[in-house]
């Protein structure tokens, strides 16, 4: 039997009927977004859904079903108090993450740097908040005629009070200065429309000075409130990174990941490849050790089997419809006498043509050979137990202070 994944790809990919399978996949209004439903809506006209579309059984609702059913996330239907993520086509019942109801907690299972992202943002608005409040006097203050006497009245009442409660100085004036020259003022950005030249009449044609000034005056009250609201923000912030990380591992707990059955070895011996010997020595915290995974410095060999994997992938884009290729063994020379020539945007992109293609796995091929038969050290261990408290008992058991570190107190 299909599974909903198989079946909406079957009709996006143009070879299944969609009426009858679209119509497994009908959601109320409530649990489809906006964009499906104003699509649908505009797909009734022919300016946005062209009729040749649906005699070449193109569906527009099965490549939305898609989008929400396989692409965007959603929730199981098991509770209103425990939400669990359904897996992708999942076919058990389930609907879309709600915009507003979908708690912080809950946005863990969307993942540990999603849950993060949202519960760093609620702490950094708490810091503003407090940060405004601190500053608040300073608003009253220039507000005030103490600062500038301003009274400000456009007829906009959001825009009064912004500018009113602003450090904006409206009183300015031109002020004699006999030792300013214009080299003073010769800086990036230029502010020469605060100096002035003007020349007198009554002595001679002797040019006189000026600056314009503000005549609004900052009281310390203000400069200290200031610097109290910078303080606020770098203890804030420093509080926010406490608390993320405490954060992290409350989201982590409430979420069962491979990554809290498992621990990493970061420096092994070279000649540590030996599974039986890694089993045998974690076997101690008295609790089954499940899997043993040992990576090797085998970078070159690693690198050069994935540009051989999109190599292949790319010559495969370039064969016909129903052409036998199968990744694993290629029939290299056959695809590339029929695969299709490069075009002139693709040259100029620099893409390579079937003929490059076929060289570069040549070279690659060659690579591979003298790489495959090497003996590897071992670059890092990864051990999983059957248990988390297996392995945060040998975490705790194996790790040392940064003091012991420092001094090869080991």
């Amino acid at each position: 039997m299909n599974t909903k994944r198989e079946l909406l790809q079957s009709v996006v990919e143009l070879d299944n009927d969609q009426d009858s399978i679209v119509a497994e996949f009908e959601d109320d209004s409530a649990n489809t977004t906006l964009s499906r439903r104003l699509a649908l809506f505009l797909s009734r006209y022919s300016w946005y859904y062209p009729k040749w579309a649906s005699t070449q059984k193109a569906s527009l609702g099965a490549g939305w079903a898609y989008f929400e059913h396989v692409t965007l996330p959603r929730r199981l239907l098991l509770s209103q108090s425990k939400i669990e993520k359904a897996k992708p086509g999942s076919e058990k019942p389930c609907r879309l993450f709600s915009v507003w109801s979908t708690s912080e907690e809950d946005l863990g299972s969307l993942g540990l740097g999603i849950g993060l992202y949202f519960s760093s943002l609620r702490y950094l608005t708490y810091t503003c908040v407090v940060a405004g409040l601190v500053l608040l006097y300073n608003m009253f203050y220039f507000a005030s005629d103490e600062y500038s006497g301003r009274d400000v009245d456009d007829g906009n009442a959001v825009r009064d009070f912004l500018y009113e409660t602003s450090a904006m100085c409206p009183d300015k004036a031109w002020k004699p200065c006999p030792g300013c020259t214009e080299d003073d003022w010769n800086y990036f950005p230029y502010p020469m429309d605060r100096f002035a030249v003007v020349s007198s009449d009554d002595d001679g044609g002797e040019e006189l000075k000026f600056i314009l000034v503000n005549n609004c005056q900052i009281n310390f009250t203000s400069g200290l409130l200031w610097i109290c609201s910078l303080i606020t923000v770098a203890v804030g912030i420093s509080l926010i990174n406490t608390l993320r990380k405490k954060r992290a591992i409350e989201l982590d707990v409430s979420q069962q990941t491979a990554s809290d059955y498992t621990l990493e070895v970061l420096n092994p011996p070279k000649d540590a490849v030996n599974v039986s010997e890694w089993k045998s020595f974690f076997l101690q915290f008295g609790e089954a050790v499940t899997c043993i995974t040992i990576a090797l410095d085998n970078q070159d060999l690693t690198r050069a089997l994935v540009k051989r994997r999109k190599l292949l992938y790319d010559l495969e884009r370039r064969l016909p419809n129903g052409f036998p290729f199968d990744i694993r063994d290629p029939p290299v020379e056959e695809a590339v006498k029929i695969a299709w020539p490069l075009v002139w945007w693709e040259r100029l992109q620099l893409y390579n043509s079937p003929e490059q293609i076929k060289d570069k796995l040549e070279k690659l091929d060659v690579v591979i050979e003298s790489q495959k038969n090497k003996s590897y050290n071992a670059s890092r261990i990864f051990i999983t137990f059957e248990t988390e408290d297996a392995q945060r008992q040998a975490l705790s058991t194996l790790s040392i202070s940064k003091k012991d570190f420092f001094y090869k107190n080991l």
